[in-house]
């Protein structure tokens, strides 16, 4: 890995209130378990409805200027993989398959790459939380996602890959990401795609219905891009910043220095 040196090597962070991120305080520790030196992270940010066309000036940017090596994108994945169609040099599958980016990265050439990271990230995540024999051991339990944007919808592949055979309630109140949600969900028998907009069934009740050991999945942005929450009456993001800054600087992250890194930056947070 070639460290990068003076000047300021810099990572966009594309969100609605990057400003007001705990992770910006956090990205020098970042850096700093990751033998990085001389990086910067940037926030851009757009309202949670942007149009991917006011995505574009941005993508066109980091594009074009050397220094800046990539970008990390929370809210607006969907629209980021649009503005920037005509811009990658390649996309993986899934980001494809479900129209997303998370990560965007550059090549020795300067070219850009999408990389739909949630769904590595949430396989680590649930591998974490759930044993392999969870819903087996909780026969009435099911999982509830809310949220059926680019977050969401990660979370239900991976669920799928992992538990086939375990129901998932994936909810929405939005009338384009619930046309989305039923058009990539359609082959998949365990998902049923809910329209909370009418509040019955509404997310409260879904989750009551659900058995002992149910899994609940809060995507839907509220509570931290929005005030408010989706329902009417644990932030597990280390892994995920750590993956995405390996990618956008070239570090070769191995199982060991991940679970350094993770732990040097839970050490600092929690102090």
């Amino acid at each position: 890995m070639t460290t990068p040196k003076d000047p300021k090597h810099v990572m966009l962070f594309i969100g609605v209130n990057t400003g007001a991120s705990r992770s910006r305080e956090l990205f020098p520790v970042f850096g700093q378990a990751m033998g990085l030196i001389n990086v910067e992270l940037r926030g851009v940010d757009f309202p949670p409805d942007t149009a991917h066309t006011a995505l574009r000036p941005i993508l066109q940017q980091l594009r074009d200027t050397p220094l800046m090596r990539g970008a990390l994108i929370t809210t607006h994945k969907l629209a980021a993989y649009e503005a920037g169609a005509d811009m990658f040099a390649s996309c993986d599958d899934l980001a494809h398959e479900y129209g997303e980016v998370s990560c965007i990265y550059k090549d020795e050439k300067g070219q850009l790459h999408g990389w739909a990271a949630d769904f590595d990230i949430n396989r680590y995540i649930l591998r974490s939380l759930l044993e392999s024999d969870h819903f087996a051991r909780h026969a009435n339990a099911r999982a509830i996602v809310m949220g059926a944007g680019g977050a969401g919808l990660s979370v239900v592949q991976v669920l799928g890959e992992l538990f086939p055979n375990v129901r998932i309630d994936l909810t929405d109140v939005d009338a384009q990401r619930l046309a989305w949600a039923h058009r990539v969900c359609q082959a998949r028998q365990q998902v049923s795609v809910v329209d909370v907009r009418g509040g019955s069934p509404g997310n409260g009740e879904l989750i009551t219905a659900g058995g002992p050991g149910s899994f609940v999945v809060n995507a839907t942005g509220l509570g931290k891009d929005r005030p408010g929450s989706p329902l009417a009456a644990s932030d597990f993001q280390w892994p995920g910043w750590t993956t995405i800054m390996a990618k956008v600087f070239g570090v070769e992250l191995t199982d060991d220095l991940f679970e350094h890194v993770c732990q040097t930056v839970r050490t600092v947070d929690q102090a």
